[in-house]
């Protein structure tokens, strides 16, 4: 019985300790961040990662419709969010540079979605800070 309660308090010690590097890397993912592109939303966050997916082959060519259907956003925030996260931007704001929009030559009401270099880069960052 002593044993037991001494294996549950090293699984306890353990637990922590990876809860801990989890939160570390976390931590480090959004000053990597914010040190790159400033104060940003989950929402533009998440329609980064899913244009890197498409970007590095882990996902569907990113669009405005995989993007809806990926991250469950209206149309009108998936719009707004590839403004800011393009050099086209809002009448508030610039755009980040981080996504190239392009025209599906075969379908023209479509946009297709890859990353810049600038926004490889960023996620090159963000890689190493989760890594680290």
């Amino acid at each position: 019985m002593l044993n037991h309660h001494h294996e549950h308090r090293e699984n306890n010690g353990e637990e922590m300790l990876r809860q801990n590097k989890a939160c570390e890397r976390l931590w480090n993912l959004g000053k990597a961040l914010t040190g790159e592109v400033g104060e940003i939303t989950i929402s533009l966050f998440m329609t980064l990662l899913t244009v890197a997916k498409g970007t590095y082959g882990l996902g569907p060519q990113a669009t405005s419709r995989t993007i809806q259907e990926e991250t469950g956003y209206s149309q009108s925030t998936v719009s707004r969010n590839i403004a800011l996260l393009s050099d086209i931007g809002t009448k508030d704001k610039p755009g980040y540079g981080l996504i190239e929009v392009q025209i599906d030559p075969s379908d023209r009401r479509k946009q297709l979605l890859t990353l810049t270099r600038k926004g490889r880069d960023l996620c090159d960052k963000l890689a190493l800070a989760i890594a680290s």
